[in-house]
């Protein structure tokens, strides 16, 4: 099996150890594919922002560390399940998720609810953008981003003037908007 010819589902399981030592008599491109592989995979495992990987039928096949510390759940117990299996106190549109399976557009999303991390509110809100995830014109899935670090960012340099915080917020306020490419 070449290098190219490996599973998708590899891509998210922790096997790029075995990925790389695969390619260790492998050809020059192929080991550093391997190598920009791992160099994603670090990016991905250690970026502040939530991201999780989701199946056609919304099953999640890959969360980071941050999105398992936002929910309080170890990453393991994601895998293979839907978010009402996981955390059942989040609520979120599977209609909008479906749209961006449907259509391609990259879509924002509104979050809500409760999960298994102290928080001082009862309720919780987060902002997370979902693309669609393709191989060879196939659907594989979607990528959900945590967009909220990014607009807090925003909103906390913009609230220095009012009107500049006032448009941030109403920007901020729109729920299912599609996002430009």
């Amino acid at each position: 099996m070449g290098f190219d010819q490996f599973p998708l589902r590899w891509l998210f399981s922790g096997a790029e150890d075995a990925l790389v030592s695969a390619t260790a008599d492998a050809p020059t491109e192929a080991v550093e594919q391997a190598r920009e592989y791992r160099i994603l995979r670090n990016v991905l495992d250690g970026t502040s922002a939530a991201v999780a990987v989701i199946d056609e039928q919304l099953r999640f096949r890959y969360v980071n560390p941050a999105m398992a510390r936002m929910g309080g759940v170890p990453q393991a117990m994601f895998h293979g399940r839907t978010m009402a299996e996981v955390l059942p106190g989040i609520h979120r549109s599977e209609e909008i998720l479906r749209m961006v399976l449907d259509d391609g557009q990259p879509r924002a999303l509104s979050i809500t609810g409760t999960t298994r991390t102290r928080s001082p509110f009862r309720n919780r809100q987060w902002s997370a953008v979902y693309h669609r995830l393709e191989e060879d014109g196939r659907v594989l899935g979607l990528c959900g981003i945590d967009a909220q670090r990014h607009f807090v960012a925003n909103a906390s340099h913009e609230l220095r003037t009012p009107l500049a915080g006032l448009r941030t917020l109403a920007v901020g306020r729109r729920v299912g908007a599609a996002v430009p490419r």
